[in-house]
């Protein structure tokens, strides 16, 4: 069973159907990034990247219960358009691609899904309408969070120099 992979696209359809069907899988993450400039020194994939890293971890913990989806690395950044390179959607594109790639999992026969976040500008346009999915995708437990929620006031003053969490593309996200 551990040789099953955690990552939705690199199983077969059999393995994620018999998964499903024997119950053995029960949710699926979904990792939310951006293709954003991260200032001279990270590469642009950094959003997408690191909740895809904190996704892999979890499942892999979980395993074999949870999924990881293929990450939705184009976000809601039209605050970064002046730097090259940066991708961007409108808020409601973003929620809708959202909303189908849950609508897709629960077709498939996932009734669990957490969206896990790695790019602020995404948070607000979701948190926005996160009732809304939750209506239209009826039989589906549906979460979101940002990873970096994971961390508390006090980890983030003993821990980090500057206090900035997340910090696009300051401390926290360069030692991400």
């Amino acid at each position: 069973m551990n040789d099953v992979p955690v990552l939705l696209y690199k199983m077969t359809r059999r393995q994620f159907r018999e998964g499903v069907d024997e119950g053995r899988i029960l949710g699926a993450i979904v990792p939310t990034g951006s293709t954003e400039q991260h200032n001279e020194h990270l590469e642009m994939s950094h959003d997408t990247s690191s909740a895809l890293h904190v996704a892999r971890l979890a499942a892999e913990r979980l395993r074999p219960r949870v999924v990881v989806t293929t990450p939705l690395a184009v976000g809601v950044s039209e605050h970064w358009m002046d730097h090259r390179g940066t991708l961007t959607t409108r808020p409601e594109v973003f929620v809708e691609l959202l909303h189908d790639v849950c609508d897709s999992l629960r077709r498939g026969g996932v009734r669990n899904v957490l969206i896990v976040n790695g790019h602020a500008g995404n948070t607000r346009p979701v948190r926005d309408r996160l009732d809304d999915l939750r209506k239209r995708l009826s039989g589906v437990t549906l979460d979101f969070c940002p990873y970096w929620e994971a961390y508390s006031k006090d980890d983030v003053a003993k821990y980090m120099e500057s206090g900035n969490c997340p910090g696009h593309a300051s401390e926290f996200e360069t030692s991400f």
